[in-house]
This record gives C-alpha cells, sequence and structure tokens, in this order.
C-alpha cells in the first residue's frame, strides 16, 4: 500500500472509501500478486488527476 502511495486507506473500509479510491486500492490487489497480464474497464473514471497521477 505505501509503494503506491495507499498507506491512508489501510485501516479503512472500502465502504468509505469514494470511488476513485476504491479502484485505486483494487487495482492495487490486483498487481500485489504480479499476474502476467491484467485487464482492466475504465480503471481511472472515478479518479481526480491528481489520483491518476499517483499524488493523492
Amino acid at each position: 500500500m505505501e509503494k503506491w502511495g495507499l498507506g491512508d486507506f489501510a485501516e479503512k473500509p472500502l465502504s468509505i472509501l469514494s470511488g476513485g479510491q476504491r479502484q485505486l486500492v483494487n487495482l492495487a490487489r490486483a498487481l500485489v500478486i504480479k499476474p502476467g497480464i491484467v485487464i482492466i474497464d475504465e480503471c481511472f473514471s472515478s479518479m481526480n488527476e491528481n489520483m491518476a497521477k499517483g499524488s493523492g
């Protein structure tokens, strides 16, 4: 979580995070297992510009 700047979300339930924050957490979960391929659909649609760039 810290690697991707998501440490603030670690102890929070997903139900209180914004849609964009949930998308970031779910993307990080997918990448942690180091899959050969990840197929995502509109992965950044609910994120503001700063979240999509990884700066918060």
